[in-house]
């Protein structure tokens, strides 16, 4: 979720590690010295347990429409791409020969928060996770799916990977290594 602030200093590509990413990697660093994140707050736990909720829905009503089944028995995965860890926890995945083929983030929102999700999917933040997602997995795809329980209805965005977050992560973890 934090992989734009990382990659782009939170803006669009600057010249260098701004403000923004060196937040970002000030946070994990302090991660490995211990520190934990805040507790999430009452809203947060509740928007998790409605995901949580609404998922196996979403996941039907997805292989319904496009014929794709999504396995759920994935759980945590990390990578190290030079020198540093980077994780991910998707909602599911599909496998081809043994490998991971297709990452999984799956949203449930209420009716307006629905509508505004078309937007949301479509913005930098989104598009950033996921290939920062397929980077830590090492898989060519995924689907951002967002479900509405009040129209009992999917919506969902293919992404594919590109080269370009790639050459990004790599210039930014040269940064990132020298900022430590």
């Amino acid at each position: 979720s934090n992989a734009k602030a990382y990659l782009t200093n939170g803006r669009t590509k600057d010249a260098g590690m701004g403000e923004t990413s060196k937040s970002v990697v000030k946070k994990y660093v302090a991660e490995l010295y211990g520190w934990e994140e805040p507790e999430a707050s009452w809203n947060e736990k509740a928007n998790i347990k409605r995901g949580l909720l609404f998922e196996k829905r979403a996941r039907e009503l997805f292989k319904k429409e496009t014929g794709i089944e999504i396995n759920t028995d994935i759980g945590f995965i990390s990578e190290t791409i030079d020198g540093i860890n980077f994780g991910y926890s998707p909602d599911g995945y599909t496998e081809k020969d043994g490998k991971i083929d297709c990452l999984f983030e799956i949203k449930s929102y209420e009716l307006q928060g629905f509508m505004n999700a078309m937007d949301e999917f479509a913005k930098p933040e989104m598009y950033y996770q996921m290939q920062m997602a397929m980077l830590v997995a090492d898989c060519p795809r995924c689907y951002a799916i967002w479900y509405c329980p009040e129209l009992d209805k999917v919506a969902y965005i293919k992404y594919t990977r590109g080269m370009q977050p790639l050459a990004d992560l790599q210039k930014r973890n040269v940064e990132a290594l020298e900022y430590i």
